[in-house]
């Protein structure tokens, strides 16, 4: 009785497993993606599995094809390669935001009153966060802003890299760093008053569009979830949310 209970079980967890509707999502968009997937869950009674992580390291899963239905990427090249490699479906890939990046301090101001952009531009800090440049497009974003902003000036007394958004903001949360870039989408997110970050003009550096892509062709709930993630309340969700 013990073993037909405990395989009863068994079958129950791995059918419910293979069941689910896992979607992968940039660790910056997380927070948004989380309130979608809610809004859905109340319209189909479907419901999502977000798997949060860096960009790369996703699509790197996706490659090794781990049972993801969906990839809501960081940026548009991952999207992309993954069509070239055959990886995702054809002709479901869209762009879905424009991401802002910031410079977020730890204080609002340092001992000589400077804020995150001074603070930046004089090298008044001790330490920077950044997102690894291999790793997302925020972090090649934040290596044209520096290259501008500082170029061969550029000092590192204690440089952390993240190797998603996510990481790189809890860099500043714990108090770890001084300064660090992060998508506004995060600070956003997390009600960070204003005068904590400077918001870096986008001719700054390239767009950060970021795009979502169909995987698994067989998933009507995925296929579902990026349709309505197209639909007039989710783009407004999505602005709201510090995208653009």
């Amino acid at each position: 009785m013990v073993r037909i209970t405990v395989l009863a079980v068994c079958l129950l967890f791995t059918s419910l497993a293979q069941g689910q509707t896992r979607i992968a999502v940039a660790s910056n968009f997380e927070p948004t993606a989380q309130v979608l997937a809610d809004n859905f869950f109340d319209a189909s009674g479907e419901r999502l599995t977000l798997v949060e992580g860096g960009t790369e390291q996703l699509a790197q899963q996706i490659r090794q094809d781990v049972g993801f239905a969906a990839f809501i990427s960081g940026d548009k090249a991952r999207v992309e390669q993954l069509l070239e490699g055959g990886m995702a479906v054809e002709g479901t890939d869209f762009v879905y935001a424009t991401g802002r990046l910031v410079l977020l301090a730890d204080n609002p101001e340092n001992e000589q009153g400077h804020g995150p952009e001074e603070m930046l531009r004089e090298e008044s800090y001790l330490s920077l966060a950044i997102p690894h440049a291999r790793e997302s497009a925020y972090g090649e974003a934040t290596a044209k802003v520096l290259d501008e902003m500082i170029g061969s000036r550029y000092r590192v007394r204690r440089e952390v890299q993240g190797n998603s958004s996510a990481q790189t903001f809890q860099f500043l949360r714990s108090g770890s760093v001084d300064l660090g870039f992060v998508p506004l989408s995060l600070v956003i997110a997390h009600d960070i008053p204003e005068e904590r970050y400077w918001l870096v003009p986008d001719d700054m550096h390239d767009p950060l569009e970021q795009a979502a892509v169909l995987i698994d062709e067989d998933s009507e709930v995925a296929r579902k979830f990026l349709e309505y993630m197209q639909s007039d309340e989710a783009r407004q969700i999505i602005l709201d949310a510090g995208y653009e």
